[in-house]
């Protein structure tokens, strides 16, 4: 018999895995003809030893096999002393022999179960949470797992949604429209343990607001005082002030209606700024009274004519404005 046998993983699918579970599982599978058996138990054709974190060998046993060459399932309690975190270590064993029933050679199959029960945590770098900015955001999350290494990073948006997008490392996110976005974010460790879900809430706004008045001639004369009212509109993050001023004389937060009085041509310069800190574009109104009205004076260039003739009259208009 020159074929070795060849013994095979079924559970588990490979020589690591990482597990949380409190039962340990173990199949395996064998390709021989003259297979041996252990114990003087006929039916037996595997041996399975498993070592725990100190290296003790605290489980044995001996397995069957059916009609498939597969043997039986082993599902091992992790109680007392040997349940805990870390490396478990198994060794499975079969052998062939020859037809006297001496040994002809014996076959290793062996791996490591890591069992974490520990969830992994994940946390933000974001320092604007809650907070409008006007400039684009990156925000990396940082997962962490000390025994079972980090399996999925997901994430979401939306006020109490499940975390459900796939992020790939390094874990970050680019935000350069204008929103008010919740996001929600979770880790799981390659165990399957999920970390506690966190979130921050992106708050960008990036348009400036506009600022529009109800003021009706501009760039015209009128005769009366003229009052003007303003109406700022930011539909994002709000207007968080709205400043005027009046013929260059500094600006000032407006309150109320803006009361121009004065004779002569003013300009009204006014804009707005919101709670991100967008500033808007200066508008400006040209507001021109004349309340006085025009004087007329009249002379006559000869006013005691001794014969009949042309008779000239010249009119004044003064007129300021």
């Amino acid at each position: 018999d020159s074929i070795s046998p060849i013994l095979s993983y079924v559970i588990p699918s490979t020589n690591l895995i990482y597990t949380n579970a409190n039962t340990l599982s173990f199949q395996f599978s064998l390709n021989e003809l003259n297979k041996g058996f252990y114990w003087g138990l006929p039916d037996k054709y595997f041996s399975l030893n498993l070592l725990n974190k100190y290296g003790v060998n605290f489980y044995s046993n001996v397995l069957g096999i059916d009609a498939n060459n597969n043997s039986e399932q082993d599902n091992v309690a992790l109680i007392g002393g040997n349940k805990y975190e870390g490396n478990y270590t198994w060794t499975a064993l079969a052998k062939d022999i020859y037809p006297d029933g001496s040994m002809i050679r014996e076959i290793p199959l062996s791996g490591t179960i890591i069992r974490d029960v520990t969830a992994p945590t994940i946390t933000d770098d974001y320092a604007n949470d809650g907070v409008w900015v006007n400039l684009n955001q990156i925000v990396t999350l940082t997962p962490s797992d000390l025994l079972s290494y980090i399996g999925d990073v997901k994430y979401c948006q939306g006020l109490g949604c499940i975390p459900n997008i796939n992020l790939i490392s390094p874990y970050k996110l680019d935000y350069i429209t204008d929103q008010n976005t919740t996001v929600r974010y979770q880790v799981w460790d390659l165990a399957t343990n999920p970390s506690v879900v966190g979130e921050y809430n992106i708050k960008l706004d990036k348009t400036s607001p506009v600022t529009t008045n109800n003021y009706l001639f501009n760039g015209t004369w009128v005769n009366a005082d003229q009052t003007i009212t303003l109406n700022p509109i930011d539909v994002l993050s709000g207007v968080a002030n709205t400043s005027y001023q009046i013929d260059g004389s500094g600006f000032t937060n407006y309150l109320a209606p803006v009361l121009v009085n004065t004779e002569g041509s003013h300009i009204v310069d006014y804009y707005s700024t919101d709670n991100a800190g967008n500033i808007e574009t200066t508008n400006s109104i040209s507001v021109m009274i004349d309340k006085t009205k025009p004087i007329i004076s009249s002379a006559i260039a000869n006013p005691n004519p001794t014969k009949e003739g042309l008779v000239t009259i010249t009119i004044n208009i003064d007129e300021i404005n």
